[in-house]
């Protein structure tokens, strides 16, 4: 009976071993690449060429980071360094360092942008996401409304602090609405005053030409401005109303007493009806 071989396919053909002596090569190679990475980290992080020689802040002066200097490029912990920077200067939303080789770092500094000066023990700054910042010198210079009432509501307020109050919700709800409404073009913020917030008011400064001054007799209103009672809710309605209002022709904006909107109708009082 004639025999018959079964011929299996290539694929199930037994592989030759591999010889050990490519794996002696591939380990030796594979050894030489970490020692000589290894070697060259270490040279980067030693030598002189990658001291630190100049630390160039952007966009911020007056800030010393010297201490800087000297230290290795590779060495320097970016983001620990960010982090130390910030809790001296919270004035500020974010600071980035950036090395620039061989021996230079750049710092940037990202101001927040202020909403508000509010008034505590001593005057701050509060940001448009509600964060309080120290009031630099020339704060009255920013024309920023001025916030009152919050005096019993924060205690020992420190800067880069956010807190998280119906009244600072309210506060920046009103700025916000503020500035996007084009009929207050011209006008300002001069107070906001949330001692009781259901009774919030704001005191708007408005331009010459949007009242007759010499008709007025109580001229003292242009400068401690138009009081208007918003309360707490509705405040988008509100100031589309009050827009209205004050673009009204013929209104005898100078002597205004106060704008009501806390009702369904607009209330006006005038100053000279009792």
């Amino acid at each position: 009976m004639k025999k018959y071989k079964i011929k299996f396919p290539a694929k199930f053909k037994k592989r030759p071993a591999l010889p050990s002596r490519l794996v002696f090569i591939g380990a030796a190679v594979l050894f030489g690449v970490i020692f000589s990475a290894g070697y060259t980290w270490r040279v980067f992080r030693t030598s002189d060429y990658f001291k630190i020689k100049d630390v160039v802040c952007r966009h911020e002066q007056g800030i010393d980071l010297s201490y800087l200097k000297g230290r290795n490029i590779f060495a320097v912990n970016l983001g620990k360094q960010t982090q130390y920077i910030q809790s001296f200067h919270p004035d500020y939303k974010a600071i980035k360092l950036v090395r620039v080789f061989p021996d230079r770092i750049f710092v940037y500094f990202l101001k927040r942008k202020p909403a508000a000066l509010v008034k505590l023990y001593k005057n701050f700054i509060m940001d448009t996401e509600g964060i309080l910042c120290n009031a630099p010198a020339d704060a009255g210079e920013l024309q920023l409304p001025l916030v009152v009432g919050l005096e019993t509501r924060i205690f020992g307020p420190s800067a880069g602090k956010r807190y998280d109050l119906q009244e600072t919700g309210l506060i920046l709800s009103i700025i916000r609405e503020f500035e996007r409404n084009r009929a207050f073009k011209n006008y300002r913020i001069k107070k906001i005053d949330v001692r009781n917030i259901s009774d919030t008011s704001i005191f708007l400064l408005f331009p010459p030409e949007a009242a007759d001054f010499s008709r007025g007799s109580n001229r003292g209103i242009a400068y401690d401005g138009l009081e208007v009672k918003l309360g707490q809710d509705n405040i988008r309605r509100k100031l589309a109303i009050l827009g209205g209002v004050i673009t009204r022709d013929r209104l005898d904006l100078v002597n205004i007493k106060y704008i009501d909107l806390r009702f369904t109708k607009p209330v006006i009082k005038y100053g000279n009806v009792k």
